[in-house]
């Protein structure tokens, strides 16, 4: 189903596996709820590794993300929000131990750049090792 491009044809054969795999060991309103549901879908996709590198590639948003593997994305998406800005503080106060304002990774965190450029001018770069003078050769 996921290289035929009709979202209608997706959610038609979606309904008939349902038919197929649920129709004589559930209840006519459950196999309905089910159909519902599949129509509901802002699309047929229920791969874990497809939906989440969808979102990394910013094809679709957190929640319908969240919705498409099947959470309730209206209470779970600003929890989850929220949490992630917490991991993504502490790592960055982990990271700064000792050195505050110069978080590895963040660097927009960094106050003094300009120190940081210096001292790089001053150290020795590859390729300048000692001098062989014409008198030791």
């Amino acid at each position: 189903m996921s290289k035929i491009p009709s979202q209608t044809f997706k959610k038609e054969m979606a309904k008939k596996i349902a038919q197929n795999k649920l129709g004589n060991r559930v209840g006519h309103d459950v196999l309905e709820k089910i159909n519902d549901e599949i129509e509901e879908a802002p699309a047929i996709v229920s791969d874990p590794d497809q939906i989440h590198q969808d979102w990394e590639d910013g094809l679709v948003s957190t929640k319908t993300a969240s919705t498409l593997r099947g959470y309730d994305a209206e209470k779970e998406v600003p929890i989850a929000k929220e949490e992630h800005i917490d991991r993504i503080t502490e790592i960055a106060k982990a990271q700064t131990v000792g050195m505050p304002g110069q978080a590895r990774g963040v660097p927009d965190g960094q106050t003094n750049q300009q120190t940081s450029t210096d001292e790089k001018k001053n150290k020795k770069q590859r390729g300048d090792g000692k001098k062989i003078s014409k008198e030791s050769t």
